[in-house]
Parts: C-alpha cells; structure tokens; sequence
C-alpha cells in the first residue's frame, strides 16, 4: 500500500525495513499502524488518514456525551432546569394574575405555573442526590489550599471551600430529613444550610475580585517592559485578554449567585430589610445564568 512501499531508490536498511511493514498487507502478523521509517515519505492522503490537525474542535456528539457524563455538568444541567422553572412558574403566575378572573387565559396560565413550580420542587430535590458526599470534595481541596503559601487569595479559596463544606453536609441532612430517612426538622436544616452557601458566595466574590485586581497589575507590568519583541508582546496581551474574558464571565457568575444565596431560609436579605419576599422571577433567573455560565465554563474544557 501506500503507506508502507518504499520509495525506488531506496535499499539496504530501508528496503529491510519496508519488507516488514508490507506483512501486514498479507496479514502474516498483526499490524501496529503505519509507522514511519527511514526514506518513507507517505503520500498526502496517507497524511491526512493517520493524523489529527491541531486545534480541530470534537464532534458535538462526543462533546455532548463528555458533557454528560461529567458529574458536576449534569449537576449544572439539572440547576439550570430548577431554576428556569422557577422563573417560568413566576413568570405564568405574574400573567395569570393580570388576565381576567375566571377566563380560560387565567386558568391555562395558572395551570402552567403550577405546572412549571412542581417542576421546579421535583429537580430541587432531586440535585440534592448529586450532592450526597460532596463534602469529601471540599475536604480535599482544603487540604491542598492548606499546603499552598499564605496569602489573601488562598486564604478567600479556602475560606469558600469550608463554607462549602458545611453547606454541604447540611444539605445532606436536609436531603435525609425530606426523605424520612431521619427525623430531623427539615425547616432547621435548610436554615442551617443557607447561610454557609451565602457565605462561601460572598467569598468567591471577593476572590475573583482580587484575581482581576492581580491581573491588572500584570498588564500594567507588561506595558511597563521594554525588553519584548512585537510578537511576544503581542503573544502576552494575547494570553492577559483570554484570562481577562473568563475572570469577567466568572465575576457575573459569583454575582448571579450571590443573588441566590441571599434568597436562601436562613438568609433571606431582602425579607430582613422589609422589602418582602424575594422575586421569584429574579432568583430564578439568577440561578439560571450561573448553571449556564458553569457548563459553557466546563464544556471548554471537555
């Protein structure tokens, strides 16, 4: 074949050599591949069969499935459907509410709230499963925040990580208690679990704040340098920008669950200053914009 019949002129080693690779032709043994040996130079169809250009994107299906069979995206997925339908049932009931009482448009808006809002309570409850034991995740990332040198922003990350840690083993007991599995006042539990996912928000926050602060100084320190060529400055600017561009993304993500976390039993902001209870449109749509974020975030890097 093409891939393994040595040029005319070539003898000696090389013919040795290809009479090897023409085995696999005749099935005498088992072939490894097309490998290349001295003076084969194959063809531009060979070329292309046996090698993968660099930065060619996965086919969507294989991404999908990569997606999917990551545990935190289906995590990410399942928050995304939670609160979307937390914002649709606020959304028709806000409708129904304005449309004429006893009209067959009030009554099909109604429907499709309730509908949207038990929805919304079947995937609350049903995330809780995928965070069974995610206390042992923020144990580790602990213990290697504790091993790293003391400074502000290790000291934010492990600060969120522990937080997380207590929010998440409440939430587990909280998960236990819905299902009858110990007899513990659900009520108390989710009081207990909300304030720890508030905090370990407000820490992300601060932490991403200092990351782009840091990166400010980097760019200032690179417009400041003298000593890089045209393409390497541009290479560095290049590099800062794409860092740039996912702090930001990142920024509007710990913003969006700020937002949820202050809605949470145990937090409830907007309740302690008098203005009521939280909008369920914005909370819902709040929760929807960081499960997005998160998984546009992880299927780049899939």
């Amino acid at each position: 074949c093409a891939l393994c019949r040595p040029p005319p002129s070539t003898a000696g080693p090389v013919l040795r050599a290809a009479v090897s690779r023409w085995d696999h032709c005749t099935a005498r043994e088992p072939w490894a591949g097309p490998q290349p040996f001295p003076g084969h130079v194959p063809t531009p169809r060979a070329a292309a069969m046996t090698s993968v250009a660099p930065g060619v994107p996965k086919p969507p299906l294989a991404s999908a499935a990569a997606l999917l069979g990551d545990l935190e995206c289906r995590d990410k997925l399942s928050k995304f459907l939670q609160y979307s339908a937390r914002a649709l049932s606020w959304y028709y009931a806000t409708r129904a509410a304005a449309s004429p009482q006893d009209s067959p448009a009030a009554a099909s808006l109604t429907l499709a709230s309730a509908r949207f809002r038990s929805l919304y309570a079947t995937s609350r409850i049903a995330r809780k499963v995928f965070r069974l034991g995610k206390s042992v995740n923020s144990i580790h990332k602990l213990s290697s925040l504790v091993a790293k040198p003391p400074s502000a922003l290790a000291a934010l990350d492990a600060a969120r990580e522990g937080c997380l840690l207590m929010y998440w083993l409440f939430d587990n007991f909280l998960y236990a208690a819905n299902a009858k599995l110990a007899p513990l006042d659900e009520r108390n539990a989710a009081a207990r679990a909300g304030p720890w996912y508030f905090l370990s928000t407000l820490a992300a926050l601060a932490a991403t704040l200092l990351r782009l602060s840091a990166l400010s100084s980097e760019r200032k320190a690179l417009l400041e340098r003298d000593d890089l060529g045209a393409s390497e400055r541009a290479e560095a600017e290049a590099a800062l920008d794409e860092r740039s561009r996912a702090l930001l993304l990142l920024l509007f993500k710990c913003l969006c669950d700020v937002g949820v976390g202050s809605s949470l039993a145990g937090v409830e902001l907007q309740r302690r200053a008098g203005a009521g209870k939280a909008n369920d449109g914005v909370v819902g749509t709040c929760g929807a914009v960081s499960a997005a974020i998160a998984v546009h975030t992880r299927w780049g890097a899939l």
